[in-house]
């Protein structure tokens, strides 16, 4: 589960870092272009060049996300010289507190690695590892150890630009052994943050998900998650219907009903397709989840994920409420609260939707889930720069400080004299009224 996160340089984020501090179930909110899906983007580009199988670099185009081909836009306002800066912490089982784990990078692209520097903390102490002039057109790889001990630095073995690369914590040029063993006592804190967070611990779905996208992977093997489109999906389901614990089909089952999607079956129906179909309320009769309404096709990757998960993983989701009708918008409120407590599964999301807030509210009033385990945050672009403000909530889960701001503008603009309107309109032509 992910305690903390900070960007700086990437996308819309400039110079002014935004920094947050997530719970169990996290909302971002805010108008078109604020910063929400770069927050969740941003975790997923860490998490994916964690250890990667190519030695060295940022994975632009990983499992989680496909950051596209010219990497030059991602720099805030296209600048490679200004540092790209990506933080998170994580506190994995059997630490104290937390992990933090962090990289800011220089001029990279797709084609060429940049200028890395990278660390690992733990309250004061930390371990930093950059590349330190060594005399005219060459370098020494640094690692400047801090905290609790005095500080010192050390030459390493491994790569600066490979992150979390296991080969950074063996010191080079010394035979001192206390100096060694404090550099190699960080490899198993770094190999816990890791664990963590790559390649299960962390899953992310875009806004382009469901439909078709469903069932397109071509691998048969079992499939780690739904996919950042969903394409998994379909395999997943197969596999929790076929394997998982009596728990995640319950979960998943009386989850797909509330989309829906009754009766909801996966598996080969001949040939080598893989099909999934589901009881159509209306009719009683079964159609291909293809067939269902669109809400529910959205919905169904977060479900599938949701029930296979471990307990402590990280679900990243735009655009949560997708194509749903307020009615179901209202049914995702419970579900992120049931999810979050049942599953203990951690979600992370972007909405656009008032409603789908005022559900979470109201699962927290209903007792669902404490208000301690949520946070909402209010994303706003105010001359350039993303600001990112927490939705302070009471015990009740209603806000202390009045509407969100966005929503409420948004909202005053629309009502403007359309109240009085509709009231006028009905009372019958002869003025009697009821």
């Amino acid at each position: 589960m992910i305690g903390s996160v900070e960007v700086r340089g990437f996308k819309a984020i400039g110079a002014d870092p935004v920094s947050l501090e997530l719970r169990p179930l996290t909302l971002l909110v805010g108008p078109n272009g604020s910063g929400k899906s770069t927050m969740l983007e941003a975790v997923a580009l860490l998490v994916q060049s964690i250890r990667p199988r190519r030695r060295i670099g940022l994975v632009w185009d990983g499992p989680l996300v496909n950051l596209g081909g010219d990497t030059t836009p991602l720099y805030h306002g296209n600048n490679t010289d200004q540092p790209l800066h990506v933080q998170v912490s994580v506190q994995p089982p059997g630490s104290d507190e937390p992990i933090r784990v962090w990289f800011s990078v220089r001029g990279e692209t797709a084609d060429r690695t940049g200028d890395w520097e990278q660390g690992i903390g733990v309250g004061a102490r930390e371990v930093v590892f950059q590349r330190e002039a060594a005399g005219p057109g060459a370098y020494r790889k640094v690692a400047r150890l801090s905290g609790a001990e005095p500080a010192v630095s050390v030459n390493v073995s491994g790569s600066i630009d490979a992150f979390l690369d296991r080969g950074l914590f063996v010191a080079s040029g010394t035979d001192d052994p206390e100096l060694q063993g404090r550099l190699l006592a960080w490899q198993p804190v770094a190999d816990r943050a890791a664990d963590a967070l790559a390649p299960r611990g962390v899953r992310y779905l875009s806004a382009l998900r469901g439909g078709p996208l469903m069932n397109l992977a071509a691998s048969k093997d079992r499939p780690r998650a739904a996919g950042r489109y969903g394409e998994d999906t379909i395999r997943l389901l197969s596999s929790v219907k076929a394997e998982g614990h009596r728990s995640r089909r319950e979960y998943l089952e009386r989850t797909a009903h509330r989309f829906g999607l009754g009766d909801l079956q996966a598996g080969w129906s001949g040939g080598e397709q893989l099909t999934a179909t589901f009881e159509d309320p209306g009719t009683g009769v079964r159609l291909p989840v293809f067939q269902a309404g669109f809400g529910a096709q959205q919905a169904l990757p977060a479900i599938v994920d949701f029930a296979d998960a471990e307990p402590g993983t990280t679900v990243m989701i735009e655009e949560l409420e997708h194509s749903c009708h307020p009615d179901w918008v209202s049914e995702w409120g419970i579900v992120l609260a049931e999810t979050v407590r049942d599953r203990q599964v951690q979600i992370v999301g972007t909405t656009h939707a008032p409603d789908l807030v005022l559900a979470v509210f109201g699962a927290i009033r209903r007792g669902i889930i404490d208000p301690g385990d949520v946070v909402v945050y209010e994303f706003r672009r105010e001359g350039g720069v993303v600001r990112a403000s927490r939705v302070e909530l009471d015990r009740r889960g209603l806000p202390q400080r009045g509407w969100i701001r966005s929503f409420a503008e948004a909202e005053s603009r629309l009502f403007d004299g359309l109240l009085d309107e509709v009231d006028d309109s009905s009372v019958p032509p002869d003025g009697t009224g009821t």
